[in-house]
């Protein structure tokens, strides 16, 4: 596959990593409510109208003053050409968990941003992109955005660091 036809593709590979989120009911569910523990929140019902575009964000802003909850935001960070396979290119591709600073507990063990990016990981697992082939988990990082918003910027890549 040509370069040109390979950077196609990502719009329909980030819809695809986006569709394979919206499948997680508690991962919605994170995001969707904003409010304290999960447990006894009915599921998120028309996931596209209340998840998509509002909460699973392909894109790189925040919509701020947009509804309340938890965003993820996917975006293609890199692409370079593969010196050794022409069929795909070097991808990078951040997915950034923004929670509400006053909401990172939830009412469980643990915490909202990190629950998310064990879910979204796992997610990953299952995701094979034409024209880019399976994403590996490579790292994270802080993500602030401001006093209301933070949480983390994971990266994953299709290829392996030093080969």
């Amino acid at each position: 596959m040509q370069g040109s036809k390979v950077i196609e593709t990502f719009g329909e590979s980030v819809q695809i990593i986006a569709e394979e989120l919206m499948k997680n009911e508690e991962l919605c569910k994170l995001l969707f409510y904003a409010d304290g523990p999960l447990d006894g929140k009915p599921n998120v019902v028309d996931k596209y109208r209340n998840i998509m575009d509002s909460h699973i964000i392909i894109n790189t802003e925040v919509p701020l003053g947009g509804s309340e909850g938890s965003y993820i935001l996917i975006t293609v960070n890199a692409f370079d050409r593969n010196a050794t396979n022409t069929e795909t290119m070097d991808v990078e591709i951040y997915v950034d968990i923004l929670t509400p600073t006053n909401e990172w507990r939830y009412g469980r063990p643990g915490l909202r941003s990190f629950a998310i990016a064990g879910m979204v990981t796992e997610a990953f697992e299952n995701i094979d992109l034409k024209g880019v082939g399976r994403l590996h988990f490579e790292g994270g990082s802080l993500a602030v955005t401001g006093d209301s918003l933070s949480g983390y910027t994971l990266r994953f890549v299709n290829y392996v660091l030093g080969t």
